[in-house]
């Protein structure tokens, strides 16, 4: 019985220390009075924005933002003053060319852009070397570049929604042992 109680009580206290650190998101309108070292996670989805705020670089505690469902072709540059981000969503916009601000963000862990029209992956991504999960499900994706082979953190990569030959899929898969790689089934069509 006792060893039974030892065991419950090591598995609460492993779970209690292994979960991820959440945060309250707020919306744009929420934070406009609030004092921006208290805000660590900021979302604007379905804004409909193209550009983003200029206060919005006084946030310098941030760990999340969300820009899911809006209209972004271009990150500015002045991202990289967000020093803290660990997650970044910026899936169903209208990327067409991979933002490079985000190559600078290096404490990024989670890359959400998915439903883009990215058609490669900048080689600066191996920058950002904490990067655990990639999701660019549905974008066309010809050119995975090199800095995403160099993420020794990487542990998901989500590639679904474009159509890849069988050998090019072996080949990543094999580049990448270690990370759990979502395809689509291949095409012989396309070797």
């Amino acid at each position: 019985m006792r060893l039974l109680f030892v065991l419950f009580l090591s598995f609460l206290w492993s779970s209690f220390f292994s979960q991820k650190e959440t945060f309250i998101t707020y919306n744009w309108s929420e934070v406009q009075a609030a004092n921006p070292d208290t805000i660590f996670s900021l979302s604007f989805a379905k804004e409909k924005l193209s550009e983003l705020p200029s206060q919005l670089w006084k946030f310098k505690k941030l760990k999340a933002l969300n820009l899911k469902r809006n209209r972004f072709e271009t990150l500015p540059d002045s991202l990289e003053q967000l020093t803290e981000i660990e997650f970044l969503d910026i899936s169903h916009n209208r990327f067409a060319v991979f933002p490079l601000p985000i190559t600078r963000l290096y404490k990024l862990k989670v890359l959400k852009a998915s439903s883009n029209k990215l058609n490669y992956i900048s080689n600066n991504i191996e920058n950002c070397e904490k990067l655990e999960e990639i999701d660019l499900y549905d974008n066309l994706i010809e050119d995975i570049g090199k800095g995403l082979y160099k993420l020794k953190e990487l542990r998901i990569l989500d590639l679904r929604g474009v159509m890849y030959g069988t050998i090019f899929q072996s080949q990543l898969k094999a580049s990448l042992p270690n990370v759990k790689i979502k395809l689509d089934p291949p095409c012989k069509c396309m070797d």
